[in-house]
């Protein structure tokens, strides 16, 4: 890939003011990164390449910018799975847990809508903000990704002065409902892919007690792991726990090539990892709640976890929750 020219704007929970970057992009691995005195990237789902905005100067209109990156994608979406073609999928995937395959698949889903090219994307990122101050924003353009813009509330790993945090989050549901052990299996998962992550790489952790978290009208389970790492053992970590459970399934490399040889669906972007390495601080987050965007249309993805105890109408209305909840 050649360099090329992107923008990221991202916004942490609970700052005034985004993080705006423009410059020219490339792939980078982990180490890399890691060796840069600032970067911002992004990755599509389960890779481990890394388009890398490096060091650059604030652009002072980033949305004017974007604007003219939308003007210019002019994509129709292709056609999307219906609520027939999604429920073969889930009667697929727990035929293949009761076979023993995996224990949990993460499938996704995108749907497609008119977007009038007269709504402003400063007005789109300011809703959407008001929403969910209490996740991370982000909007960008990178060439071979495309537009994108949402607002995720699960970190991959944050990292600080040897300080280690990773979120363990799965498990949907709506105000007033009830949480099963379908849930609860679901976030338990994620957990223990963690535990084995870093009792593999001999990481000792804490971890907090597990609690219910709000996105919007959404509740989720989640639970944080808490641990000391050196600098130079990043990179093994995050190649390990890229993708988690929670947006793929587990185990992991057997719920990727089930979805690579099986489940014919480009995610894109949604679902990979984006974020900042800056001030000798990691910033990494999984990219969910999110939308592609053109001139004309705005392509939504959601995902839902399928185990053993799942009904194929609520994993596809809790998909549909979780488009409405970003919204755009």
């Amino acid at each position: 890939m050649q360099e090329s020219e992107s923008l990221y704007v991202m916004q942490w929970p609970n700052r005034a003011e985004p993080l705006i970057r423009k410059g020219q992009s490339r792939p980078m691995n982990w180490a890399a990164v890691l060796q840069e005195k600032e970067a911002l990237f992004v990755s599509s789902f389960g890779s481990h390449e890394l388009q890398v905005l490096c060091s650059a100067p604030t652009e002072e209109e980033p949305w004017a910018y974007l604007e003219g990156r939308r003007a210019e994608l002019t994509w129709a979406p292709r056609e999307c799975a219906d609520f027939t073609q999604f429920s073969e999928q889930v009667e697929w995937v727990k035929q293949g847990i009761s076979q023993g395959d995996f224990e949990k698949l993460v499938l996704a889903r995108c749907a497609a809508a008119h977007s009038s090219p007269d709504l402003p994307l400063t007005q789109r990122w300011r809703a959407m903000r008001d929403r969910h101050s209490q996740a991370m924003g982000f909007a960008y353009y990178q060439p071979d990704l495309g537009l994108w813009m949402g607002s995720t509330p699960e970190h991959l790993l944050q990292w600080e002065s040897g300080e280690g945090r990773i979120l363990a989050m799965a498990g949907t549901l709506k105000a007033g409902e009830n949480w099963s052990n379908k849930e609860q299996l679901e976030q338990s998962v994620t957990g223990r892919f963690i535990e084995e992550t870093l009792t593999d790489l001999g990481i000792g952790f804490h971890v907090d007690a597990l609690q219910e978290t709000q996105y919007g009208d959404l509740r989720h389970l989640r639970c944080e792991y808490r641990f000391e790492i050196g600098l130079s053992r990043l990179p093994a970590l995050l190649e390990l726990l890229n993708p988690t459970p929670a947006v793929a399934g587990y185990p992991q490399a057997d719920a990727m090539q089930a979805l690579k040889s099986s489940i014919s669906f480009d995610r894109g972007a949604y679902a990979g990892v984006l974020g900042a390495w800056k001030d000798q601080s990691l910033q990494a987050w999984v990219q969910l709640r999110c939308a592609r965007l053109s001139q004309y249309y705005t392509w939504l993805y959601a995902g839902a976890g399928v185990n053993s105890g799942s009904d194929a109408r609520k994993e596809w209305e809790e998909t549909q929750s979780k488009m409405e909840s970003l919204g755009l």
